[in-house]
């Protein structure tokens, strides 16, 4: 059953990846944990910045919003009369017919107005205003819900954090207790069940140290998602 599932990792890795899964595919085991500076929580206040600043989603909506502002703009130029000017120009050689060439020039100014349309100017400058206050409101619940991201994320890192310490010092302690119980075995002073339980402890504190290195990378790969940050290098340096 361990296997299999170490195979079901693995094609679920290869189709994360977008490569082809096979026994040609080696995952190192030489894996570096994603570190940062998550002692002082006034980084939290950079991360927030940051994603201000750089999330495409927010970006977008800051967008829609002068968008819609604009059409406020034409809706209300709609009331206002149109002015059109025209120039034209043409000349004409008749000089192979005897005759002295011709200039002709145009030059008109035109001002139209409607002063009654059933109401649509009004009603097209009502609905620019309320998109533009929809834009508005949409744009502040993307960044509450940001923001609510990362500070969520942010401390679920510095949870996982602790976690990992904690797991460690597990393993040390249950490495120490294991050969203890060995030794004190091979002279006859502990049983074999005794043995054998120290032995499924420290099997089952590195079982819970990997999980917990598992949840610190994957609470950096959250709180870079929730910030907009493409690795955790970038987000590492996010000022």
């Amino acid at each position: 059953q361990a296997g299999a599932g170490v195979e079901t990792a693995r094609a679920n890795l290869a189709s994360v990846m977008g490569v082809k899964v096979g026994e040609k595919l080696a995952v190192s085991q030489d894996i570096e944990l994603p570190k940062l500076d998550a002692a002082d929580d006034s980084k939290i206040e950079q991360y927030i910045a940051s994603a201000m600043r750089s999330r495409p989603d927010l970006l977008a909506n800051y967008a829609r919003l002068e968008k819609s502002k604009r059409d406020i703009d034409v809706a209300k130029r709609a009331f206002l009369p149109q002015i059109s000017a025209s120039a034209a120009a043409s000349y004409t050689d008749y000089s192979q017919h005897g005759r002295n060439a011709q200039d002709n020039m145009q030059v008109g100014v035109g001002i139209t107005w409607s002063i009654f349309e059933g109401f649509s100017r009004k009603y097209d400058l009502i609905s620019a205003k309320m998109s533009q206050r929809a834009a508005a409101q949409k744009l502040r619940q993307n960044q509450v819900q940001i923001m609510a991201d990362i500070w969520s994320c942010f401390y679920s890192y510095k949870s996982s954090l602790k976690q990992l310490s904690s797991a460690e010092a597990a393993v040390e302690a249950n490495q120490e207790a294991y050969l203890a119980t060995k030794t004190g075995y091979e002279n006859g002073v502990n049983s074999v069940n005794d043995f054998l339980n120290a032995q499924t402890r420290l099997a089952s504190a590195r079982q819970q140290l990997v999980l917990a290195k598992t949840e610190v990378a994957s609470s950096v790969a959250k709180l870079a998602y929730a910030t907009g940050a493409l690795s955790a290098e970038s987000l590492a340096e996010a000022k």
